[in-house]
Formats: structure tokens, sequence, C-alpha cells
């Protein structure tokens, strides 16, 4: 009846915490990866002219 009803209901809640909790923590460690990839990419976009003109510069200061 009543307690047969609970004890499901508890087991079911505690097996489907139990799945969640990885599946939340394996996404949230992937959005995090990815968050900083992209802050990394975004930053060398704009950093790669000045690379660019340095390399070329410190060329140039080497033969000459």
């Amino acid at each position: 009846g009543y307690f047969e009803a609970l004890a499901s209901n508890l087991v079911s809640r505690i097996i489907g915490a139990v799945m969640r909790l990885p599946i939340i923590g394996v996404g949230l460690t992937a959005v995090c990866a990815v968050s900083l990839a992209g802050a990394i990419i975004f930053i060398s976009w704009f950093l790669f002219p000045l690379i660019i003109l340095l390399s070329f510069s410190h060329g140039l200061r080497i033969l000459f």
C-alpha cells in the first residue's frame, strides 16, 4: 500500500539522483573546458597580428 509506494518512489528518486549527478558534473566540466578554450582562442585571435609583426621584426634584426 502506502509504504510500498513510498519505498518504490524513494528508490526511484535515489537512482535518478545517482544517475543525474555524474552527468551534470561531466556537463559542467565540458562547459568549463569549452569556455576556457574559447577564451584562449579569442585572445589569440587578437594577439596573432602582433606576434606576426614582432616575429618579422625579430627575423629582420637577425638577418641584418
